[in-house]
């Protein structure tokens, strides 16, 4: 998630991601956050992608489901402010701002957030699922590996 914040310029980027305003957080806070959405609905066999969510899943995948669908309406709020929901757009309005206004963009810009949208294209092809499986199999390992070795130190004792 973070490499789309860094590389607005991806050709399918608009596919991928979308802005939102969302100030109250930053944007680590929300790719924590829909990281952990994505984690809940790929566990409950949903579809990670935020324009083919269901309701109609058990209880941590709908409110999985319904929290990531709030942060999308926080695209109406990015649109009024700064015009576009797409960060094809930004990247682009940011390359012709003048030196000025580029060194107070964060001034400008503050409360927009880059919402991943559960893509990641790779030659063409959606890697973004493959991924999120890879790297929730890791954490399962690491959560059985903190457990076993708390449960070794317990014994120890």
């Amino acid at each position: 998630m973070c490499h789309l914040t860094q590389h607005l310029e991806r050709p399918e980027i608009d596919r991928e991601a979308t802005l939102i305003w969302l100030p109250e957080v930053t944007q680590g806070v929300l790719n924590a956050l829909v990281w952990d959405i994505h984690l809940t609905l790929a566990k409950h066999g949903r579809p990670l992608c935020l324009d083919r969510l269901s309701f109609s899943a058990p209880p941590p995948a709908r409110v999985a489901a319904s929290a990531y669908a709030a942060l999308k309406d926080r695209g109406l709020a990015a649109l009024r402010r700064i015009g576009t929901t797409s960060p094809r757009d930004l990247a682009e309005a940011l390359l012709r701002l003048s030196p000025s206004s580029y060194d107070r963009r964060a001034e400008l810009l503050g409360g927009a957030r880059l919402l991943p949208l559960g893509r990641f294209l790779w030659n063409g092809r959606d890697v973004y699922p493959q991924l999120v499986e890879t790297l929730k199999s890791n954490s399962k390992r690491q959560d059985i590996s903190a457990a076993r070795r708390f449960q070794e130190k317990d014994l120890t004792q």
